[in-house]
């Protein structure tokens, strides 16, 4: 049996556009093209858009995506493969939810939720490794790896450390009160933005945290100033100017146009 690319973003709720696109680029050819030039697509094509429609919900990007379809994963492990992620993904969500759900009783006066559990679900430990793992592409596994080797002999109160550094910035942050313009100063970028920029997009998880994402907003950021991905340059998020400082290393050099130079960060 054959459909049509009307018939297709209908059932499958991707657009006839995003289907043509996905045509041009090859992460899903249909299976014939008639010639009137109408696509037809077949359970194959169904099955690889169900994979594409799998791995975008994992924040995986076309190009990689298509990489992975036209490379030698099996297929039958590959779905295996996506359960596992979903399921690490669930374990992740499952935990936020129990702790709106205990902040929502604490603020309404059913419990009190002790200090140490507002930002379960958040924490760095073990499992998150796992859960980030399981998002990331296999070329991710070397760096893991190495996390997993640096953190080997971490005790429950190492990781608890690790958490306090964010914790620790937030709560002197609030303690500057509603009305403090602010100038935030880091080695990594507040958000995720700025690492759209990677040559390897898979990076952007060594690149901070996400608990940092609204930072820039909350307290008040005049400027944002960073310097963890080589790349200078100025950008706006919600208004917010972010600076990216760093001057890179001599062999990233001659990649430029211009030799890297101070940036200016004042007057904002």
């Amino acid at each position: 049996m054959s459909w049509s690319i009307t018939e297709l973003a209908r059932m499958s709720g991707v657009t006839a556009r995003a289907l043509r696109h996905y045509d041009e680029i090859g992460v899903l050819r249909p299976a014939r093209v008639g010639d009137n030039g109408y696509r037809w697509y077949e359970r194959e094509q169904l099955l690889r858009l169900q994979e594409i429609l799998l791995m975008r919900q994992l924040d995986m990007d076309l190009p990689t995506i298509a990489r992975i379809l036209d490379g030698d994963h099996d297929r039958l492990a590959a779905l295996w493969d996506h359960r596992e992620r979903l399921l690490a993904q669930r374990d992740r969500l499952d935990r936020l939810v129990r702790t709106v759900a205990r902040t929502i009783a604490d603020l309404e006066g059913e419990e009190v939720m002790p200090d140490n559990e507002l930002f379960d679900g958040f924490r760095f430990s073990p499992a998150t490794l796992d859960e980030l793992e399981a998002k990331s592409p296999e070329s991710s596994k070397p760096y893991f790896d190495e996390l997993r080797a640096n953190t080997a002999q971490w005790t429950e109160r190492d990781f608890a450390a690790a958490n306090e550094q964010a914790a620790d910035g937030e709560r002197r942050l609030l303690a500057l009160g509603p009305d403090v313009k602010t100038i935030l100063v880091g080695h990594w970028p507040l958000i995720r933005q700025p690492t759209h920029a990677l040559r390897f997009p898979e990076f952007a998880q060594w690149c901070g945290t996400t608990r940092t994402a609204d930072w820039h907003i909350r307290f008040r950021a005049s400027v944002v100033v960073y310097g963890h991905l080589h790349i200078p340059r100025t950008t706006y998020y919600d208004g917010v100017r972010f600076e990216e400082v760093s001057i890179g290393y001599p062999r990233e050099w001659s990649r430029r146009s211009k030799p890297p130079m101070p940036r200016k960060v004042l007057p904002a």
